[in-house]
């Protein structure tokens, strides 16, 4: 056989892969559009239950989204399962953090739940940072950074090859600068993407343990829908806390990770 000949029967197999790669993914993305379609035509009957099941059937697919999530945390609260339903709005909320219907949907649910506890006050500055960094998600931010480079880049380019050169040092520099702070805050917004720091109670309640175990001491009883920060984790124990400041142990059973 000659060195020619397989070549092109080599380019022939790259190209088939790809071409049924591309159709079984397409085909998969068909599927879930469809899925999607009729969970929202069950839902809007009111057969939320069955809107529930197809919404979570794209869920196991390892797609996911924040309109998935805020319909999903409507099912919820229309079958009034709380913890879940705030659960997913808070899901979709770190999706889309701008979404006002998301915003106030979690609000209306938070306000129906049992534990109403009162903040532990923190340093303005620490909060406000916070606020600042979740205004985006970290794909909003990379995209800020990316284009501050290319400003820089531009600004650098007229202070070579133009008479611009102070205004185009300045610019270029601040973008520069610019760029490097955006890619920080688009690292700390992926970080608390990626491993998740909070978690909502979805049993109805709760006896918080002082160590991770079913049978240390009981210390306070917490109720569904609570949002908890995850401190540390032992086996299948969550050390989390309050925003009140109180510290204690749930079973992962109990939560559902943000």
């Amino acid at each position: 056989m000659s060195k020619g000949i397989r070549i092109k029967r080599f380019w022939r197999a790259v190209v088939m892969f790809v071409l049924i790669v591309g159709t079984s993914c397409a085909a998969m993305a068909e599927s879930a559009s469809k899925v999607f379609e009729k969970a929202n035509a069950a839902y809007k009957a009111g057969e939320y239950e069955a809107a529930i099941g197809e919404y979570k059937s794209i869920l196991k697919t390892g797609k996911e989204n924040a309109e998935l999530h805020y319909n999903l945390g409507n099912c919820y609260y229309k079958t009034e399962h709380l913890g879940k339903s705030i659960l997913h709005y808070e899901k979709a909320l770190k999706l889309a953090p701008d979404d006002e219907d998301v915003a106030y949907n979690l609000k209306l649910a938070n306000s129906q739940t049992i534990d109403k506890l009162i903040p532990v006050p923190q340093l303005a500055v620490l909060g406000w940072w916070q606020n600042f960094r979740q205004q985006k998600t970290s794909s909003g931010w990379g995209w800020y950074a990316l284009a501050a480079i290319w400003i820089s880049l531009l600004a650098f380019a007229a202070y070579l090859f133009t008479s611009f050169k102070r205004t185009g040092f300045f610019l270029g520099s601040f973008f520069l600068i610019s760029s490097l702070f955006l890619l920080y805050l688009r690292m700390g917004q992926k970080q608390v993407e990626e491993a998740p720091d909070a978690a909502i109670l979805l049993a109805e309640s709760f006896s918080m343990k002082s160590a991770p175990g079913e049978n240390s001491t009981d210390i306070f009883m917490i109720h569904e829908g609570i949002k908890l920060q995850v401190q540390d984790k032992v086996g299948e124990w969550y050390k989390v806390r309050l925003t009140d400041g109180k510290v204690g142990w749930v079973s992962k059973s109990a939560i559902g990770l943000i």
